[in-house]
């Protein structure tokens, strides 16, 4: 089993790509991911991305994309 390093964190690219998931789950399941976790859990996205320090990713039901927010 090969572990690569993590990434340093890179914001704009994650929120794009973990918006995509989310609206991925959405036509895929019918519904809104709950969490993060849902969009690994039906394969969406492999691992959730690490967010800068202090941050953390949200799902943003109303816009249906992926939010950076304070810890």
């Amino acid at each position: 089993m090969s572990t690569q390093p993590a990434l340093p964190p890179n914001p704009e690219k994650d929120l794009s790509e973990l918006t995509m998931a989310v609206r991925a789950y959405y036509l895929s399941q019918g519904k809104h991911p709950a969490t993060l976790d849902d969009l690994v859990q039906a394969r969406c996205i492999y691992v959730l991305p690490t967010p800068p320090p202090g941050k953390k990713y949200v799902i943003d039901a109303k816009k249906m994309e992926a939010a950076l927010v304070d810890q």
